[in-house]
């Protein structure tokens, strides 16, 4: 089965020691089919090089393997409505942001659980990365 990933679980497998790095590190190395989002990409190569201060070439490299092993979709116009329906068809919408929304409804159009240690995300469907 096919699950997408989160920018969060990527990148404490790449930065995070403790137990985040080893779980995400773990699960990531399972024999599984892996997705995620051209949105997850741009935001993770964002947070390597301007939070974390990552070399723009090790980032780069570290992308390509993501990229070398995973399915990367992009949002389309479904997504966006499904996204939007979600958000409206809770109370706690505003929790999280518009490419969260996004990132769980290309989730649930694909069939696959979004993985993520967001515990918001979670509370709307997503599940938790486990080794």
């Amino acid at each position: 089965m096919t699950v997408v990933v989160d920018t969060d679980v990527f990148l404490a497998a790449l930065v995070a020691d403790g137990e985040h790095g080893e779980v995400a590190r773990e699960f990531l190395n399972r024999d599984e089919e892996f997705a995620t989002s051209t949105l997850t990409m741009l935001e993770l190569q964002a947070i390597l090089v301007d939070e974390a201060g990552m070399d723009a070439a090790a980032v780069r490299d570290a992308c390509e393997d993501i990229v070398d092993g995973a399915d990367v979709y992009e949002a389309d116009m479904d997504d966006f409505g499904l996204a939007k329906a979600m958000r409206d068809g809770t109370d706690r919408g505003e929790e999280l942001s518009n490419n969260d929304w996004t990132l769980l409804a290309m989730a649930a159009d694909l069939g696959a659980d979004l993985v993520t240690f967001d515990e918001r995300k979670q509370a709307q469907g997503a599940v938790a990365p486990h080794a």
